[in-house]
């Protein structure tokens, strides 16, 4: 195992590291990686406790990968998260992943209290992927696909995903203000919920297997692509 620990200050790494069990990292303020770390058999664990965690580096753990920041979690360069029992990324701010692909066979989970943001690169792979801006935007450009379960992302105030989703089971997505779905959407068993409080753009492709719910609570609604609903179709 490595255990590190900058308890009030920071850690900056430029080498790699390579755990065979875990690895545990703690910075009382910024932690930046800027050398792979691979835990083979175990997990990745770093957090920081009131600023950034900086990912520029691959991170490869035989179990999960947890990374948790008092402030954001940012990644600048091309780069992969890959945790087999699951990836979870928790942020007291935003979380912005340049071009970082995470995969995992669990869960991938993305929870930042202000915005969560991805690029094309940043694709999310997992059995089920949850994405939540809790008081802030999502925008998501990275390919979303559930290969179990389901894909959830919620935002406090807008969402904009231009990304494409697949999900098993179920897609849903619920903004606090206007929503665009600009990438296509395809359930593969399941259905697809859709709700905005004030506008709700669709101009990707949506494909359900069983039902599609669009609302736009307190606003205006427009389509100008398809879509196929399996049951019913309700907006």
């Amino acid at each position: 195992s490595i255990s590190l620990e900058a308890t009030d200050g920071t850690f900056e790494s430029t080498a790699t590291a390579d755990a065979g069990t875990f690895y545990d990292l703690f910075a009382g303020l910024n932690a930046t990686i800027g050398g792979a770390v691979t835990a083979t058999l175990g997990s990745i664990d770093i957090e920081t406790n009131l600023q950034d965690a900086l990912i520029n580096a691959a991170l490869d753990a035989g179990t999960t990968i947890k990374i948790d920041a008092g402030r954001d979690i940012v990644s600048d360069v091309n780069g992969t998260l890959t945790g087999p029992d699951g990836v979870t990324l928790t942020a007291g701010g935003d979380i912005d992943l340049a071009a970082f692909a995470v995969a995992a066979t669990g869960d991938v989970t993305l929870l930042a209290n202000e915005d969560v943001t991805t690029d094309a690169a940043a694709t999310l792979d997992g059995e089920n992927v949850f994405v939540t801006g809790t008081t802030g935007n999502v925008t998501l450009a990275g390919d979303l696909t559930a290969t179990v379960g389901n894909v959830e992302v919620v935002s406090g105030l807008d969402m904009d995903v231009t990304a494409d989703t697949l999900a098993e089971v179920d897609a849903t997505f619920t903004a606090g203000r206007d929503m665009t779905l600009a990438g296509d959407v395809t359930t593969t068993t399941g259905l697809i919920d859709a709700a905005a409080l004030r506008d709700l753009t669709q101009t990707g492709v949506l494909d359900a297997a069983t039902s599609i719910s669009l609302e736009a609570t307190d606003g205006t609604f427009e389509s100008t692509a398809t879509a196929d609903a399996g049951t019913f179709y309700d907006l």
